[in-house]
C-alpha cells in the first residue's frame, strides 16, 4: 500500500482522486492549501504528490519546490488548467514526474498514478537526474520494439512518448524526412488509451 498525497482547493477534486487511490488499495491523505499539504509531507510517509497548481496562498509550482528541497525523488504529479502549457513546462522544470490537464477522466488519472508508483518500484529517478536505471531502459525497449535504439537520447524519446501516449491532448511531432516521426505516431497511438480506434 502506498501513500499518496492530493493537494486541490476544490472537494469534488480531491474526493474523485481519493476515490481512485482507495479503490486501488492505497492511503490517500488530502489537503486544501499548500502550506496545509507541506506539514503533512513532514509529517507522513509520502510515495506520491498529486497537486493543482491553482492554490490558495501558495501555489502548487511552491509546493513543489519545497517537496524537492526535502526529497529530491519523490513523484509529484501536478494539475494544471485545460491549455497551460506554460504552468505544466515550468512543473517539469522544476522536476515534476508528470503532469495532467483538468478536466481530465478516471482512466487518464489511474494512468499516471500507475505510471508514478511504478516508478517508485523500479528505482527511476525524476526527470534531470543523471542516474539511469538499467532495468528501466530494459523496459523501455521492450515497450517500444518497434523503434530501435539504445542511447540515452533515445531513452528520453521512449519516455517522451510514454508520458505523451497518456495524455488527451494533440501531439506535433517534429523532425527532418526519415527520421522516424511515424514510428513515434504509431507508438504514440498503440499506447495510448485510443489505441484500440483506427489509426489514421
Amino acid at each position: 500500500m502506498k501513500t499518496i498525497l492530493i493537494v486541490d482547493d476544490h472537494q469534488g477534486t480531491t474526493d474523485a482522486i481519493q476515490k481512485i487511490v482507495q479503490e486501488r488499495h492505497n492511503k490517500p491523505l488530502v489537503a486544501h492549501t499548500a502550506e496545509q499539504a507541506f506539514n503533512v509531507f513532514k509529517s507522513a510517509s509520502v510515495d506520491l504528490v498529486i497537486t493543482d497548481v491553482k492554490l490558495p496562498g501558495k501555489s502548487g509550482l511552491d509546493l513543489l519546490k519545497q517537496v524537492r528541497e526535502i526529497d529530491a525523488d519523490i513523484p509529484v504529479i501536478v494539475i494544471t488548467a485545460f491549455g497551460s502549457i506554460q504552468n505544466a513546462v515550468e512543473a517539469m522544470k522544476l522536476g515534476a514526474f508528470d503532469y495532467i490537464s483538468k478536466p481530465f477522466t478516471v482512466e487518464e488519472i489511474e494512468v499516471k498514478i500507475s505510471k508514478a508508483l511504478k516508478s517508485l518500484t523500479l528505482g527511476a529517478h525524476r526527470p534531470g537526474s543523471k542516474v539511469v536505471n538499467l532495468h528501466h531502459t530494459d523496459e523501455l525497449k521492450s515497450t517500444y520494439p518497434e523503434i530501435i535504439g539504445q542511447s540515452k537520447k533515445m531513452q528520453n524519446v521512449f519516455t517522451v512518448i510514454d508520458k505523451a501516449a497518456a495524455a488527451n491532448s494533440p501531439v506535433l511531432i517534429l523532425g527532418e524526412s526519415g527520421t522516424g516521426k511515424e514510428l513515434v505516431a504509431r507508438a504514440l497511438h498503440y499506447h495510448s488509451p485510443r489505441a484500440s480506434q483506427p489509426f489514421v
